[in-house]
């Protein structure tokens, strides 16, 4: 039974034009997540992983039911590094760009100073080393995430999805406008492609109703909605936390400016400390001259003192000394 060919309820007639569609921006960190891998579904909450499985507590669940209310307008990446880990060690991005245009500021390890002559952002054999994802902010099912947490979640979480769900993520873009139904006034049910090992399906099971469009539309400006998507700059960059002082800093500009003005009285000076004296500077000493014909004989000419920067007087003294003997010993 194709739902989409019933009337669209009238709180959510208006918003059929709202913002952009899923397909917004594709071409023909620290939230709670929707996750998938090997065609199995989790929910990752305070940075625990909570499998989704059947009411029977057993078997995988093979779909999930959500609400989608928030989409990025634009292709996000992220790169990973070679992997040279153990096996279950967990394997992290080192560079990634929320806009897909330069590396986020809070990327550990930036590869390119703009993705577009990025070498990893690349397509070789079909393929590029840095992944491109759709980001989707998501309401699961209040009944889903009380058997799971064992309470109903009533926020959104993170929903990436996969360059190989671009174009079918597109076309149910496509059937929803085509339908007149808004992406969040639907809902959508997730699945795999039997055949397809990173594709998702999308499909919509229940249109919603006036009496819950309260409970879904305030979602879609929601704060959390517009940080998952991107939308707030929040997650575009990392800033400096700066205290905010509890009261206003009194300047005392006020008061002097309107004061009448008479001349400041200074405070008495402070004397300094008495400077040491220099200490005497070295005398010249003479040294041995030739003669001409190789003979040495004293001489009077004065030495060419070299500074060393921190040389002490000790080795200052250990070097006149060794001068002296050599002279010494050549006149001998």
């Amino acid at each position: 039974m194709n739902v989409l060919t019933k009337p669209v309820a009238q709180a959510f007639a208006q918003y059929i034009d709202y913002d952009h569609g899923l397909d917004e921006g594709i071409t023909g960190g620290g939230f709670n997540s929707l996750m998938y891998g090997r065609k199995n579904w989790a929910i990752k909450y305070q940075r625990q992983l909570y499998q989704i499985l059947l009411e029977d507590g057993k078997t995988s669940a093979p779909t999930v039911d959500v609400i989608i209310v928030g989409v990025a307008p634009f292709i996000s990446k992220i790169y990973f590094p070679p992997w040279t880990g153990a096996v279950g060690q967990p394997r992290l991005p080192i560079c990634k760009s929320l806009k897909g245009d330069v590396p986020d500021q809070d990327a550990s390890i930036k590869q390119a100073t703009s993705c577009g002559i990025c070498p990893h952002n690349e397509w070789s054999n079909k393929r590029k080393e840095c992944q491109d994802h759709k980001r989707l902010a998501v309401l699961l099912m209040p009944k889903l995430t009380a058997r799971v947490l064992g309470a109903p979640l009533t926020e959104p979480v993170f929903l990436k999805i996969p360059p190989g769900s671009f174009k079918v993520l597109k076309q149910y873009s496509d059937t929803l406008k085509h339908a007149g139904h808004p992406y969040f006034g639907v809902v959508t049910q997730l699945g795999f492609a039997p055949e397809q090992q990173f594709q998702l399906t999308f499909t919509a099971i229940q249109t919603l109703e006036n009496n819950e469009a309260p409970l879904v539309l305030p979602l879609l400006k929601d704060s959390l909605t517009q940080r998952i998507t991107g939308n707030e700059p929040a997650i575009r960059e990392v800033r400096p936390q700066i205290e905010v002082k509890p009261s206003r800093i009194e300047t005392g500009l006020r008061e002097a400016f309107s004061a009448p003005q008479a001349a400041p009285q200074p405070r008495p000076a402070v004397p300094l400390p008495p400077q040491p004296a220099a200490p005497p500077q070295p005398q010249p000493q003479p040294v041995a001259k030739s003669n001409g014909d190789g003979a040495v004989i004293p001489g009077n000419q004065p030495v060419k003192v070299v500074e060393f920067e921190d040389a002490g007087s000790e080795l200052n003294q250990q070097v006149a000394d060794m001068l002296a003997k050599k002279v010494d010993g050549m006149l001998k």
